[in-house]
């Protein structure tokens, strides 16, 4: 789950009725963080250490949450 601020932790997992982790949450961002996401060394070395949260949020906000179908598509022959 990503949550913009200032958006209160445990109010918003309370009401999807989840439990918080205190190991996940908060964390750090780090470099390993920045490069599972896909984050190269010169898009982490163009932003101040200090704002890599932004980096985080931007590569979470371009992810494809559309369903996949499951199916291929159809033609009538």
């Amino acid at each position: 789950m990503v949550a913009e601020r200032p958006l209160d932790p445990s109010a918003l997992l309370s009401r999807l009725g989840l439990l918080e982790d205190p190991t996940a949450y908060p964390r750090p961002v780090d470099a390993a963080t920045l490069e599972r996401l896909g984050v190269s060394a010169a898009e982490r070395d163009a932003v101040p250490s200090a704002q890599w949260e932004g980096l985080v949020l931007e590569r979470v906000a371009l992810v494809d949450l559309s369903a996949p179908t499951g199916r291929a598509p159809t033609e009538k022959h």
